[in-house]
């Protein structure tokens, strides 16, 4: 891994949707270097915000431009695995928004190319970088709940409706990469269920029911229908329990000392206080982007690293397939069909 003396120089690709907030984030940490996109209208816009980038729509010559020492793809999913593949055969490290791939399979290929050639591979899974988060997690692996049991995860919100993806892979990967930083290992075991409202075969709400070693569980609930919108994740653990609510203006982690404790005459309701956590402020895009680069820098390997985004895909293809099961189901006894 190469070392550096000043900011490592960064290729966004892709200046739709998502890629302008890269872009600022990017330059604010003075690594942003060159902007490529095949639509000229919208390199031209990041091109007047940000004249000290090279831009071009061709990305064979981000590739062969050796003052360059990374790309950060923000196109579509369907072209991550391709470009990111490109990518690391030129040498260049790479921080590709979420999903890594399209399946599990292409997602270890390309963890295992990056880790063959000593490169840097992050997946911009950008909640496990949510300050308020990783506060949680220094909880729970400090044993202050005691025993993880069970985690619950709901993301609810009247959003954006789409026709290429369902709920499951439009919100699904936030909350995956959620467990997977907090829960070590492949859940043994995952359920998924769903409803289709609007539009015949694109599901609007699905719910997944996830089993790790250990008796540990976890559940998400996914809608795009809803009227409140909701970003909650709940840990429970044997001792207290604690929730990340981001929907929160402030008071965003707060922790329980509230549960069951077993006595010799059975259980008994304790409800201990509550606990307003503190934790850094600050931008989860930004701490995010400064990380990446700072594995560039390092040789530290990412948090969301091509092994993690491969661990998230398990998660969604696995749901995928159990979803479509579980939307053909048998009529139960004495049903009128």
């Amino acid at each position: 891994m190469s070392s550096f003396n000043r900011p490592p120089r960064v290729a966004l690709v892709g200046s739709g949707y998502w890629g302008p907030n890269l872009a600022r984030n990017f330059h604010a940490l003075e690594s942003l270097a060159a902007i490529c996109d095949r639509n000229a209208q919208a390199l031209s816009k990041l091109a007047i915000v940000y004249p000290s980038a090279k831009t071009t729509p061709d990305y064979s010559r981000i590739l062969a431009d050796k003052s360059l020492d990374a790309v950060v793809i923000a196109t579509p999913a369907v072209t991550h695995y391709e470009l990111v593949k490109q990518a690391l055969n030129a040498g260049k490290h790479v921080f590709v928004e979420k999903p890594l791939a399209l399946s599990r399979s292409e997602a270890e290929e390309l963890a295992a190319q990056a880790d063959r050639l000593n490169l840097t591979l992050m997946v911009g899974h950008i909640l496990v970088y949510h300050p308020a988060f990783e506060a949680l997690v220094t909880l729970v692996r400090s044993g202050e709940l005691g025993k993880v049991r069970h985690v619950r995860s709901e993301r609810l919100s009247l959003g954006k409706l789409r026709s290429e993806e369902n709920v499951l892979w439009s919100f699904g990967p936030h909350d995956a990469s959620l467990l997977a930083e907090l829960l070590a290992g492949d859940p043994q075991e995952v359920r998924a269920s769903g409803h289709a409202i609007l539009q015949e075969g694109v599901e609007d709400v699905v719910t997944m029911d996830l089993r790790y070693s250990d008796d540990v569980t976890a559940h998400i609930h996914l809608s795009w229908l809803e009227p409140v919108k909701r970003h909650r994740l709940t840990v429970i653990g044997s001792e207290k329990m604690a929730v990340f609510d981001d929907t929160l203006s402030e008071g965003k982690l707060r922790l329980y000392d509230r549960g069951f404790d077993l006595s010799e005459s059975g259980w008994e309701l304790r409800r201990g206080e509550e606990t307003l956590l503190p934790y850094e402020p600050g931008e989860p895009m930004t701490r995010e982007c400064a990380h990446f680069l700072d594995c560039v820098r390092t040789g530290r390997r990412p948090r969301t690293d091509g092994w993690s985004g491969a661990r998230v895909l398990g998660i969604l293809e696995a749901a995928r397939q159990n979803l479509q099961q579980s939307n053909s189901p048998l009529p139960s006894e004495g049903a009128v069909i």
